[in-house]
């Protein structure tokens, strides 16, 4: 069949199994589509992770969504489902690893942040004690890097660490998944605190808030190194 069919025709036909319900057959036809390239797409191999997570095979869904990351590092669907494949396997830090990872590249994602607060507690029941997750802690473990691969090494210092990932980690053990989305964040410039939705966002890179366009300005000669970088 790979030897007749193309990839692309694989996944098409993969995708309609696996909207149909049937997780078997789209997991073949997906084995086959990463198969006849070679394991290089990383999108196929994501989809892969997904149809394995369908059918109860963990182990192979985590392999298949790390080859995903190895190629796209910063890609959220198979860091979310690697974090899934390690819950059902049991490995809670490793899938809190690739929790936090996620929520620092993308800190509105809703499953990701219930996931990390039902993760927390689960992890924290273990450990007989409440601590405060430091995000910087947690991402030494974090491979492949969602802000850098080993061929790209991570920028030397993130801002979106600071101004979503800290108090987002320390207050997601606190706060429901519906007040979570309403925490405050701080100008990176004059570090005034004001409620995230009256930050501004640097358009090209949002990784970094201000609070208007003068800090955004000031800061701009500095930030353009970093901004020209990220995704």
């Amino acid at each position: 069949m790979a030897s007749t069919v193309s990839h692309p025709e694989l996944n098409a036909k993969a995708g309609e199994s696996f909207r149909a319900g049937d997780f078997v057959g789209a997991a073949k036809y997906y084995e086959l589509a990463t198969q006849a390239t070679g394991n290089t797409v990383p999108i196929y191999l994501s989809n892969l992770a997904a149809a394995y997570l369908k059918i109860g095979k963990y182990r192979a869904a985590e392999q298949a969504a790390d080859k995903a990351l190895r190629l796209e590092p910063r890609a959220i669907k198979p860091r979310y489902r690697r974090a899934i494949a390690r819950k059902k396997r049991n490995l809670i830090s490793e899938a809190m690893i690739d929790l936090a990872s996620l929520l620092t590249t993308d800190p509105r994602n809703v499953e990701a942040r219930a996931e990390f607060q039902t993760l927390t507690a689960i992890q924290n029941q273990r450990d007989k004690i409440q601590r405060a997750l430091i995000p910087e802690e947690i991402l030494k473990a974090d491979s492949p890097s969602a802000h850098g691969s080993s061929t790209n090494p991570p920028l030397p210092t993130h801002p979106d660490l600071h101004l979503r990932g800290l108090p987002l980690f320390q207050r997601i053990q606190q706060t429901s998944p519906v007040n979570v989305g309403g925490i405050h964040g701080a100008c990176h410039v004059c570090k005034k605190a004001m409620h995230r939705r009256d930050l501004k966002e640097c358009q090209k890179c949002r990784r970094v808030t201000y609070c208007g366009v003068a800090c955004q300005r000031a800061h701009w000669p500095d930030h353009k190194r970093a901004c020209n970088v990220a995704p």
